[in-house]
């Protein structure tokens, strides 16, 4: 496989300061980045050992299971740091069993800080105030959202780099710290895609349609599971060409731009979500 300049970058600055533990004892190896900033993703890997089974990753207080096939030499996995965490020192924990034994190897990682770029808004009162009856159906749609991002497939569908869904300019950066109406809101927690109405939309990645919905906020939306806690999501659709629990694959079409939920023109607005924690998707594109 071929990588152009942009994405080969990318990968060199995820694995600057990359260190390796190995529990001599047991032969478990683990290889993440010494240090993540909010908002970043990294790349994971670790040996499987022999005889090995039933692997687990326990970051920020999470845990997947990892499924190993037979003879892969090492594993991936795309991990993240959120935007509210704290900039402190965390642990990464592998684990695995064998012969009735748990093994472990474990690296601290140290999360740093980092400023994002304030970005004032003005919308229309009643998209940013909202009524009884629209704020109730907000709150069923945010329950129905922390479901699905809760979810953990334990198969891997995701490869890098990352597919680019749109080929527009960004037009709202991820991690902006946004004030609306001349009010502080949430952070923004995606990229916003400039284009225009009907531009078709493409999946990141591999992976199953979890959700087709119509919310409040983001319209038109489609979310898909790539496994392994990595969840991607596709706002203000148009229109949408999949259906829950399709298998797509990478650069196939999952609906067209638009402007539907609150968004004051066209555009898309993408997520990419790590064992439910918010990430920067840039560095991830092969670009």
């Amino acid at each position: 496989m071929v990588f152009n300049k942009g994405f080969l970058l990318g990968l060199i600055l995820m694995v600057l300061g990359t260190g390796s533990v190995l529990h001599a004892a047991t032969g478990v190896e683990l290889t993440a980045p010494h240090t993540v900033y909010r908002g970043q993703a990294f790349v994971c890997r670790f040996t499987p050992v022999n005889g090995g089974s039933n692997y687990q990753l326990t970051w920020l207080d999470k845990t997947l299971d990892v499924a190993v096939g037979a003879g892969d030499p090492v594993v991936e996995v795309l991990l993240g740091v959120g935007l509210t965490r704290q900039p402190v020192a965390e642990t990464l924990e592998l684990s695995c069993m064998r012969d009735a034994r748990k093994l472990t190897a474990r690296q601290t990682i140290k999360v740093e800080d980092k400023e994002y770029p304030v970005q004032r808004l003005t919308l229309p009162r009643k998209m940013v105030h909202l009524s009884p009856e629209n704020l109730a159906r907000y709150h069923r749609e945010k329950k129905e959202i922390s479901t699905i991002l809760k979810g953990r497939s334990k198969g891997r569908f995701w490869s890098l780099p990352l597919t680019r869904p749109v080929p527009g300019g960004v037009s709202s950066a991820f991690g902006l710290r946004r004030i609306i109406n001349d009010e502080p809101r949430s952070p923004h927690r995606g990229v916003d895609f400039r284009g225009g109405m009907g531009v078709p939309v493409k999946a990141c990645a591999d992976g199953i349609v979890d959700l087709v919905a119509d919310h409040y906020f983001s319209g038109r939306s489609v979310y898909l599971d790539h496994g392994q806690g990595v969840m991607s999501m596709y706002f203000h659709l148009s229109r949408i060409d999949v259906k829950e629990g399709q298998v797509v694959r990478k650069g196939e079409v999952v609906g067209a731009m638009g402007r539907t939920g609150r968004a004051t023109g066209p555009h898309l607005h993408f997520g990419l979500y790590l064992l439910g924690e918010p990430v920067d998707p840039m560095p991830l594109f092969g670009e």
